[in-house]
């Protein structure tokens, strides 16, 4: 089957490839190819508008309120990790051709006036999952709701669409059972980058920034897709 991905990825390489391309990097010795980010961003097509309907039977999904696809990273994280260099693509290949990079959040929040998760994840968290599913367990935990830092979006039909589950584990068995790599035994939502349950401390004090995006912490960053794309081929294996 031919997803959106893969016409980006064929687009992308034609744009590496190409004249243009080459002339940037003969005129601008200095990280030309970072030029090409925005260049990208005019005819790139996001594959959680186009292929909901390819990764997911609408028909066996448990609910009854609007829900929306969200990639579990954005290309323009794995870009500036690589900055802008063309072996970002071989990530994002693993990770979108794997059904753990699509997840599935409720995306209709009473004719938006609320934010959704999806937008708040990446300016709270920078689209970090395991710091996402950890905000959403103490969501779920009504007498820890007051530590959440994802609460503007759980309003209206997404806190609606929350309300029946007890606990993380019960929504990742309804929605995708392969996020539960993201859970060590005891059902305990863990940093992947230690692998070590998530505190509340460290989960209050974890800070992204928007305008800096990944190029802060690059090298956290990268370790951070590397066992991403890890757990995506890992999650690939146990599919087939």
């Amino acid at each position: 089957m031919e997803y959106t991905y893969h016409r980006n990825i064929d687009l992308i390489n034609l744009l590496y490839n190409s004249d243009f391309a080459k002339s940037l990097k003969i005129e601008n010795a200095n990280n030309s190819i970072a030029m090409l980010r925005s260049v990208i961003d005019s005819f790139y097509k996001d594959p959680d508008v186009y292929d909901i309907e390819k990764i997911y039977d609408k028909s066996t999904l448990k609910s009854t309120i609007q829900l929306g696809l969200d990639g579990l990273c954005g290309w323009k994280v794995l870009f500036d990790i690589y900055d802008g260099d063309s072996k970002w693509l071989e990530d994002y290949k693993t990770i979108r051709g794997s059904k753990l990079g699509y997840l599935l959040w409720p995306n209709s929040t009473d004719g938006r006036k609320h934010p959704t998760i999806n937008q708040l994840k990446y300016t709270v968290f920078g689209d970090r999952i395991d710091y996402t599913l950890y905000d959403i367990n103490l969501f779920l935990d009504k007498k820890k709701r007051d530590e959440c830092r994802l609460s503007g979006a759980y309003q209206g039909e997404t806190n609606t669409f929350f309300e029946k589950y007890e606990s993380i584990n019960d929504f990742i068995e309804d929605n995708n059972k392969l996020l539960s790599v993201f859970l060590n035994e005891e059902k305990e939502v863990v940093n992947i980058l230690t692998g070590n349950p998530i505190k509340s401390n460290e989960h209050k004090k974890f800070q992204f920034s928007i305008r800096w995006g990944v190029k802060n912490n690059k090298e956290e960053w990268k370790l951070y897709i590397k066992k991403i794309v890890e757990l995506c081929e890992k999650a690939e294996k146990l599919e087939s």
